[in-house]
């Protein structure tokens, strides 16, 4: 029988789908003979190509046209890519044994009787109930000889049931369970996570069963396995996050019933919170405290302020200095112990031996707030913003504002808020400094002078950059403020006079086109090809909406004919972008 493909798959049809470039590479990988698995079924052509992924590709007729569909990225948005040119080739070299193949009884799939109920989990329970305790046991056991997870969850669980433990098979079971071997991938990791989280599980039945001292042993043995293992994990969507929490609370759980030594626990707590790279033990001295005592607290306070004199004092100058992960670990342990007697002097100090950031300098402004010495919140919140003149802190700012208006010292107080805007000149710092301006000053006066100053930056033609990064290049700023004030007509003239972002362009001709569709048309119409050259499915979205807003204007402005030729002509250069084209038949205008 004649396949269906025999008069639409051919070389030119191949050639024409997919251009030059992408023909050129499909036909290298069919000299290769990277096409394998190679089968036709009921007018689909189906194989597997092997690329930097194995990649499945199918090939059939869809009206009078060949149609493809590939699993890699490029076929992913719709295009003939080489991995479907490849296939088409390895087809065409012999489409006769191909086809046969398919309609003989061997190759092509018995046709079954269908029933219109989908079998269930009840189903196979049913099924399983009806096997006798051999038969069941050995299907777990078959089972857990082929699945590694498996099989340690089924001798942990095993051997939290036997009258006497051996801590060893559970060292040895976490082990393999943890250690991932090599990278585990983002495809892999939530099963990765599920196999550690069985293992954990059986440590809860371990618990529960009255083996503390084992699982707090097995806790800290499994500790820096796990950290090991979250530096070959990509875990992007957070699986290993919950492990970590809950292993935690298995040996905090099992540190209560089993009451070690607190100046030993306090020992293993420090160092296991001074070496974690990933948090683990973070604010042990607030986790732990009902286990540790006072004699463990004293013991773990006497080990962090050890190591903490030893850390020197930091100046603005050595702000690099600051971002040791060994000191910021150290100032949390102290700021904790400090915490937790409420000795607000004891933070001040740790606060006042890392000068290197203005946050810094906040926080102790803050402090003396607390304990009652506004004058030295001042000093400190002063001392901050002289100290960092060319990256002062925005929470430190305003600090100092509200002291300043709290005692009446106004035109200090608007004078940070005009230095804030000339270090950031946009639509955010014009409003807080008409905000400002609004108690205590005269608007209008302010409103002129950060108007000229921005127009003074985009003169100068300096493109003048900030410690932010922030540049004033065209009159984007300009816009915004008179968009924000409701003055659309003077927003487009400055537009006009410097130009603006894309995304004020868009916004200015939405207002305008009701009125002015002959100046918003050239907005739209000059980004539609851009967007169709890109290759993904929400760019030619992008570009059918563009072409929907031309069309709505042309109409208007009696140009119809113009669009249409216009999409022909598009229709003719991009006919090889076949989402695009499909969207454009969509749209009624194919």
């Amino acid at each position: 029988m004649a396949s269906p493909l025999a008069d639409i798959l051919t070389r030119d049809r191949l050639l024409d789908l997919a251009g030059d470039l992408y023909f050129q590479r499909g036909e290298d990988y069919f000299r290769r003979g990277q096409v394998g698995s190679l089968a036709e079924y009921d007018g689909v052509l189906t194989a597997q190509v092997a690329g930097t992924e194995e990649y499945r590709v199918q090939l059939w007729v869809e009206g009078e046209e060949l149609d493809y569909d590939c699993t890699c990225p490029l076929g992913a948005e719709g295009a003939c890519c080489k991995h479907c040119v490849a296939v088409g080739l390895t087809w065409l070299r012999n489409p006769e044994v191909i086809a046969d193949l398919a309609e003989g009884d061997v190759a092509a799939p018995v046709p079954r009787k269908r029933s219109s109920r989908m079998t269930t989990m009840e189903d196979v329970a049913t099924y399983l109930k009806g096997l006798n305790k051999d038969d069941l046991v050995k299907m777990v056991i078959d089972r857990a000889m082929d699945d590694a997870q498996w099989q340690e969850a089924l001798i942990m669980k095993a051997a939290t049931r036997a009258e006497r433990i051996n801590i060893k098979t559970f060292e040895r079971a976490l082990r393999n369970a943890i250690r991932p071997g090599s990278f585990i991938g983002y495809y892999e990791a939530y099963s990765y996570a599920e196999g550690v989280s069985t293992a954990f599980d059986s440590l809860e039945d371990l618990l529960e069963a009255g083996y503390a001292q084992e699982v707090m042993e097995l806790c800290e043995y499994t500790f820096p396995l796990f950290e090991e293992s979250l530096n070959s994990v990509d875990d992007s969507d957070g699986h290993m996050t919950p492990l970590m929490e809950q292993l935690q609370e298995l040996h905090y759980r099992a540190c209560l019933e089993v009451k070690p030594d607190p100046e030993t626990l306090a020992e293993r707590l420090f160092e296991g919170e001074m070496q974690s790279g990933f948090g683990m033990f973070d604010s042990a001295i607030n986790t732990y405290a009902a286990v540790l005592g006072k004699r463990g607290i004293d013991r773990y306070r006497q080990l962090v302020e050890a190591e903490w004199e030893k850390l020197p004092p930091l100046n603005a100058s050595q702000s690099r200095a600051s971002f040791s992960s060994a000191r910021w670990q150290l100032t949390r342990m102290m700021e904790n112990l400090a915490q937790q007697s409420q000795d607000l002097e004891a933070l001040i100090a740790i606060k006042k031996r890392d000068l290197s950031r203005p946050a810094n300098y906040l926080a102790i402004a803050k402090l003396y707030q607390q304990t009652g010495e506004p004058d030295q919140a001042l000093e400190w919140a002063e001392q901050g913003m002289q100290t960092f003149p060319d990256r002062p802190d925005a929470q430190l700012r305003e600090f100092l504002v509200e002291e300043y208006e709290r005692r009446g010292r106004f035109d200090q107080a608007i004078d940070l808020i005009w230095n804030a805007f000339k270090q950031m000149a946009h639509l955010g710092s014009y409003q807080r400094l008409k905000e400002q301006a609004e108690k205590h000053h005269d608007w209008a006066e302010w409103r002129d002078r950060a108007l000229s100053y921005v127009r003074e930056q985009v003169a100068s033609g300096k493109q003048q950059r900030t410690s932010y990064g922030y540049s004033l290049h065209d009159h984007s700023t300009l816009v915004e403020i008179f968009l924000w004030e409701g003055n659309p007509e003077q927003a487009w003239i400055e537009a006009q006079a410097g130009g603006c972002s894309q995304k004020l362009w868009f916004k200015l001709a939405e207002l305008r086109k009701a009125d002015h569709p002959e100046e918003v048309l050239p907005i739209y119409q000059k980004q539609v090809e851009p967007l169709i050259q890109q290759t993904n499915n929400q760019a030619y979205a992008d570009a059918v909406e563009f072409l929907r807003k031309s069309r709505e204007l042309m109409v208007r402005l009696d140009r119809a004919q113009e669009f249409e030729q216009w999409v022909a002509h598009l229709q003719r250069t991009y006919k090889a972008k076949r989402n695009f084209m499909k969207l454009v038949k969509q749209a009624g205008w194919g």
